[in-house]
């Protein structure tokens, strides 16, 4: 319900303000913005006023009100005091307000039934319609209403998918018109663990329908989502030749055989070093956008360089950098590590990175 009072005043008077604040027993409130002011306007004089025509400004308090009992409400108060430009203080009264409020019924009440008063309306937008895997849907559920929308609680707290969800606060919004309006909007970020046909649930809510008199039920359908295999890396078949490093011409060869495991250390070692050198210009191109979330592929690139290194070097520090790295490609509420976190890390690890000219 919309509790509204209208104030015209004349251009004699400076102040307004309330008696007493005004009383709502066993309602809840919300103040809501009062319409701004308008521009003054020509009215007929009242009996005993010397100019026949008087200018008005006109403002609105205004209030939500949801009872929270039935039976007989009274809304009232003291009044308001105008202090007119010569000092002098004038009472105006408010005239109270009887609210008559009827109980839900109990009979015929759905199981699910949690004291919402519609009606309603309740609408699911998904977005997008197909991605790839590790990419993130996003889901909102909205309701909009004029009663106590605020005790719907999260329409998706038994949905138990094969994804990661991540549920934002809910959101209420109260805008007046001519009548009150509440919306209710919960948010939802999902990421989806494997490929195939995703599908959002149908979202489901029972309310009472005063105007009907008698309960009903608000739905929206489900959605699916194509989600695509992950795209594999365009540099899969080198990384798994980087394990396996083979000779390089341009290396210089082990200075004896007689001793294979220096020998092959030396070749691990310079193979490292050679390969940050000619990747150097893609790291310093690439740090940026892993801060930023601009590219899958570049953030894989990195996490591959950071995972080779490790294994010919281990380091506690650069492994749970990796593992922050990784995380960050999936899930949205990790933050990647910064540019010159995995410059230091790289160059720790046996090898520098040339920034770009």
């Amino acid at each position: 319900m919309l509790w509204k009072v209208q104030i015209d005043s004349r251009d004699d008077v400076a102040e307004i303000s309330w008696v007493d604040t005004p009383a709502f027993a066993n309602i809840r409130t919300e103040r809501l913005q009062g319409v701004p002011v308008v521009p003054r306007r020509e009215a007929r004089g009242g009996p005993g006023e010397s100019d026949p025509s008087s200018r008005y400004t006109t403002r609105e308090e205004q209030r939500a009100l949801f009872p929270e009992r039935p039976g007989s409400l009274d809304i009232v108060s003291a009044g308001l005091l105008c202090k007119l430009g010569n000092g002098a203080i004038l009472d105006t009264p408010v005239p109270p307000v009887t609210l008559t409020v009827l109980p839900i019924p109990v009979l015929d009440q759905p199981e699910d039934f949690t004291g919402v008063v519609g009606p309603l309306v309740l609408q699911t937008h998904v977005e997008p319609d197909q991605l790839a895997l590790g990419s993130t849907i996003h889901v909102t559920v909205s309701i909009r209403g004029a009663g106590n929308l605020w005790d719907v609680g999260d329409l998706l707290a038994r949905w138990n998918p094969t994804a990661d969800v991540f549920a934002r606060k809910p959101q209420l919004e109260l805008r007046a018109g001519s009548r009150l309006s509440v919306q209710r909007i919960f948010r939802y970020d999902v990421v989806p663990r494997d490929s195939g046909l995703f599908t959002i649930p149908p979202v489901r809510l029972s309310y009472f329908d005063p105007v009907e008199s008698r309960f009903l039920i608000a739905r929206s359908a489900s959605v699916e989502v194509a989600v695509s295999p992950r795209p594999a890396p365009s540099d899969r078949v080198a990384e798994r030749d980087f394990d396996r490093p083979a000779a390089n011409p341009q290396t210089p060869s082990a200075p004896s055989l007689a001793i294979p495991a220096l020998a092959l250390g030396f070749a691990v070692a310079a193979g490292i070093a050679w390969w940050l050198w000619r990747r150097g210009p893609r790291v310093g191109s690439l740090a940026a956008p892993i801060a930023t979330g601009d590219s899958d592929h570049d953030a894989g690139e990195l996490v591959r360089a950071l995972r080779s290194a490790l294994a010919a070097r281990p380091d506690a520090e650069a492994a749970e950098l990796l593992e922050t790295l990784e995380r960050s490609r999936f899930d949205p509420n990790t933050e990647a590590p910064a540019r010159n976190e995995i410059e230091r890390a790289l160059a720790r690890l046996g090898g520098t990175t040339r920034g770009r000219s």
